[in-house]
């Protein structure tokens, strides 16, 4: 693990994200797939993508200028029509419908 440049394993994190590949299919310029595994499973348990995704949630919405934090959330639901949904998909006995139902979730 010594000897495994940070900026590198991000990027190979990125790599993964954005490509979609496997593990084992990481190119070997990035280093041992196991190495930065190892450094991604680190990240992960200390919470540091939670933690840039909320900051950087944060300051977007300070930049729209709203408020950093939602005080409040709306969700709904929605029924599609989709008769050839995956297992026969689902019935909604309310609007009477087959189909596949969707929601959102928006703060205000």
């Amino acid at each position: 693990r010594v000897g495994v440049d940070l900026r590198e394993v991000l990027n190979a994190i990125r790599y993964l994200a954005r490509t979609g590949c496997g593990w084992r299919m990481l190119p070997v310029h990035f280093g041992p797939w196991q190495t930065i595994y190892w450094w991604f499973r680190r990240l992960v348990r200390r919470f540091l993508f939670v933690t840039l995704h909320n900051v950087a949630l944060m300051l977007d919405r300070e930049r729209a200028g709203r408020e950093a934090s939602p005080s409040a959330g709306v969700l709904d639901s929605q029924t599609v029509k989709s008769p050839q949904a995956a297992g026969g998909g689902g019935y909604d006995a309310a609007k009477r419908l087959k189909g596949r139902k969707r929601h959102i979730a928006v703060d205000t």
